[in-house]
Formats: structure tokens, C-alpha cells, sequence
């Protein structure tokens, strides 16, 4: 098991490597509010993000 704190504002997304199940346990601070959600998203390709994920589409 590992341990990745994400600061506030920045990014981030996740990918298995490997053949083994990989498992996200995600740890808020506070509860999601439906109607007035505090979180920015930008596509996975967003050329001002400097990562290509590889994705299969279909």
C-alpha cells in the first residue's frame, strides 16, 4: 500500500499498471455537494496538461 496526497487545484488521474487489481480508496475532507460541486475537470487530452494517457476508446 502507498499513500498520495494530492495538493488542492492540481490535477490528477490514475492508471493500473501491471496484471495485478489495483484498488483507490478516496478520503475527502468533506462530503460531495450535488449542488455545488468544488471540482474543476479538463479532458484527458487537454493540451495544457504535459501527460498523454493512453486510452482505448470503445
Amino acid at each position: 500500500p502507498i499513500l498520495v496526497k494530492i495538493p488542492r487545484l492540481v490535477y490528477h488521474g490514475f492508471t493500473a499498471v501491471g496484471g495485478e487489481m489495483a484498488m483507490i480508496v478516496n478520503f475527502p475532507t468533506a462530503l460531495y455537494n450535488y449542488e455545488k460541486p468544488d471540482e474543476y475537470r479538463a479532458p484527458y487530452d487537454d493540451p495544457a496538461i504535459p501527460y498523454r494517457w493512453e486510452v482505448k476508446m470503445g
